[in-house]
């Protein structure tokens, strides 16, 4: 058949308008992206096998004819009547497990807050008080905003991730990493929704990738996503307007604009069985000079879509199950436990069919040869007439004459040494039902794996966060000033990159034992009370702890912390009161006091007279405050709230019934010591 000229196909199938040209920087890239795409197409192959195996066993595919699910259907044979073998779901068990060990509870975000570096201390320097004093409040400015910058990037990245339901999608990555030893992130930009976007690539036999470097801090050089469709798929998904021949193959020639010719045979019949379908490959790069991205859509071996973007990083993400080196598959839990289940499964089949031939009764007729029947062992159930000199004997079977449970045992062992899940990963471990000690050892042999699964994830999905705030910024203004921030030492506005990702891996213990921990942290001054909320897993901490501390000062419930609270409240209007007292007293000793003229006083007058202020401030005009002198206007300074202050209501304990430990504690302290020049005679 003779090919087509270029204006005759393009006259007769109108390509899209807005295809990029045929330039040599397209062809050039064209041949880059399928030379690589062929470089590692052996290794995908085998990647693409391991897909097929794995999710033959995960998913095993159901026999109409058995009505059974079997993942070697193959086996079937007409010498077991084409019955399925017994299956046991080991291998997803396992998957699914080390999935949920994982990802079951969402990983923490945190964002570091900016260093903001302290003042000169105060001792240092202390001949320049009040220029110290404006650092030291500019400081706590500072580290206010730098704190308010971290909150509002946590706050606003928590919001992406539940739009985007990332805690399910880590689960479906988990997964996919442990059924094929790597699984793939792809991350976006939604622009209706305005959000960043992170979709798992179901199957990574169809990634193609390249790292910039061998070892160190590399990153992805290139990637391509790989898939075959028929060219009309291709023209009603794009609009191209390919040309195509009478038996619906594609006319390479006319489609790129070079002859389509080579040594094999080019048969009108196998042309079209062979360009029946074509190559799509979306293939993104990193520019030679690390300023930006190129991106391009491949079709049938031409550009059809081009773009450039100034991202530091490819938008894809490799998340390994175990990194091996010089191999670019990882390492896959699902590959490891196949064989040990297709033994449990031939064990299980091979008893079954045993048990099934030798537990049932067996009979065997006596004498029967020499009468006129010609029943020599009669069936099960079966009724037969005797005559004289016949009889019926039934046959001793036994079961027990192989050691199927230390066989079996052994598996088992294998499985749990090849997965690294212990008994206790299974609920199966009668040790630690009686035993903390025995369950914390053999939870310990299970974290020992989990800590370097959750290792590499950490960068990947640190990276993922990364690039969400990339797109943001470039995408929304109001994004864009909420993650910049201008350091002291920069007169330019940054973006703000400091991310940590912190795992909460399931906990097994006890759910009484757990609130015990936490009880006793928060008693030995460990641990706050929100924060032991949230590790009780109550996620609205703040919203608890407000609940707590009205019902603490309800009067109705509560009616002596109540009092408590309102004691305190009198008490904190009186240490007011005596921080003025002491503010007056020191200013009016820098005016006239006991060092030089005009100037600031001596120090150890300065420490005497703070010292007498605050005695005098506690004691009041005639001693210590009481319950009798603590009236409005009865300590120095304004003193008090109009009530008295009942202080020793503040020693008593609330215990059950209302009644409380009436113990009184003292307060105040003894006389002030005299200053200087009033020493005793």
């Amino acid at each position: 058949m003779a090919l087509p000229r270029v204006d005759e196909t393009v006259a007769t199938f109108p390509a899209r308008a807005n295809l990029p040209e045929l330039t040599p920087q397209t062809r050039a890239l064209v041949a880059r992206a399928e030379a690589r795409h062929l470089a590692l197409q052996a290794d995908n192959q085998i990647l693409r096998d391991r897909y097929e195996e794995v999710m033959r066993w995960i998913n095993p595919p159901w026999d109409s004819f058995s009505r059974r699910t079997d993942p070697r259907p193959d086996e079937a044979s007409a010498l077991r009547d084409g019955q399925s073998k017994i299956h046991i779901d080991h291998t997803n068990q396992v998957v699914d497990r080390w999935a949920v060990l994982q990802a079951g509870a969402p990983f923490g975000f945190r964002v570091a807050p900016p260093f903001v570096s302290p003042p000169v201390d105060l001792a240092q320097e202390p001949t320049d008080l009040e220029a110290q004093l404006n650092n030291r409040k500019l400081y706590d400015i500072e580290r206010a905003l730098a704190q308010d910058l971290a909150t509002r990037m946590e706050n606003q990245t928590q919001i992406w991730i539940e739009a985007n339901d990332l805690d399910r999608m880590m689960l479906w990555t988990a997964w996919a990493k442990e059924a094929f030893g790597k699984a793939i992130v792809r991350t976006g930009w939604d622009d209706i929704d305005k959000i960043p976007t992170a979709e798992l690539m179901e199957n990574p036999s169809t990634c193609f990738y390249g790292w910039s470097r061998r070892y160190g801090r590399r990153k992805l050089q290139w990637f391509a996503v790989i898939e075959e469709i028929d060219p009309t798929e291709a023209n009603r998904r794009w609009d191209l307007g390919m040309p195509l021949d009478e038996v619906g193959a594609l006319d390479v020639a006319s489609w790129v604009g070079t002859m389509d010719r080579g040594d094999m045979d080019n048969r009108d019949e196998q042309n079209a069985s062979t360009n029946r379908f074509i190559t799509v490959m979306e293939y993104h790069e990193l520019k030679p000079d690390g300023t930006g991205t190129i991106q391009a859509l491949i079709v049938g071996g031409r550009v059809v879509e081009y773009g450039e973007f100034p991202w530091k990083r490819l938008p894809f993400h490799v998340f390994e199950n175990q990194h091996i080196p010089t191999y670019m598959h990882g390492k896959s839990v699902a590959e490891s436990e196949i064989p040990i289940n297709e033994a449990l499964d031939d064990l299980l089949a091979r008893q079954h069919e045993v048990v099934e031939f030798e537990s049932g009764p067996r009979y065997i007729g006596l004498n029967m040869a020499n009468t006129a029947d010609e029943v020599d062992v009669p069936a099960p159930f079966e009724l037969l007439p005797l005559q004289e000199g016949e009889d019926i004997r039934q046959l001793d079977t036994r079961v027990d004459f192989f050691p199927s449970e230390l066989h079996s045992n052994q598996l088992y062992e294998a499985g749990h040494r090849s997965t690294g899940l212990t008994p206790i990963a299974w609920g199966m471990s009668p040790n630690a039902q009686t035993s903390g000690r025995a369950m914390s050892a053999e939870w310990r042999a299970v974290e020992l794996p989990l800590t370097g699964r959750l290792i590499n994830m950490g960068p990947e999905v640190k990276a993922m966060m990364e690039c969400w705030w990339d797109y943001a910024e470039a995408y929304s203004a109001a994004i864009r000033d909420l993650s910049t921030y201008k350091p002291s030492d920069s007169p330019e506005k940054k973006s703000y990159r400091r991310f940590k990702i912190i795992w909460v891996p399931l906990d097994i213990r006890d759910k009484t034992e757990r609130t015990l921990d936490v009880i006793q942290r928060v008693q030995g001054g460990l641990l706050d009370p929100e924060t032991a909320i949230e590790e009780l897993g109550y996620e609205n901490g703040d919203e608890i702890m407000a609940r707590i501390k009205a019902y603490y000062v309800d009067p109705i419930y509560n009616p002596l912390r109540y009092q408590q609270y309102l004691t305190l409240q009198q008490i904190e209007l009186q240490i007011q009161a005596q921080q003025l007292q002491n503010q007056q007293a020191q200013a009016q000793a820098q005016g006239g006091g006991g060092g030089a003229p005009g100037g600031p006083p001596a120090p150890g007058d300065a420490q005497q007279q703070g010292a007498n202020a605050a005695g005098q401030a506690a004691q009041g005009p005639s001693g210590p405050v009481t319950e009798s002198n603590n009236q409005a206007g009865g300590v120095p300074g304004g003193g008090g709230a109009g009530l008295p202050v009942q202080t020793s209501v503040m020693s008593q304990t609330p215990l059950q019934g209302g009644i409380g430990d009436r113990a009184i504690v003292q307060t105040g302290g003894g006389a002030p010591a005299p200053a200087s020049g009033q020493q005793p005679q």
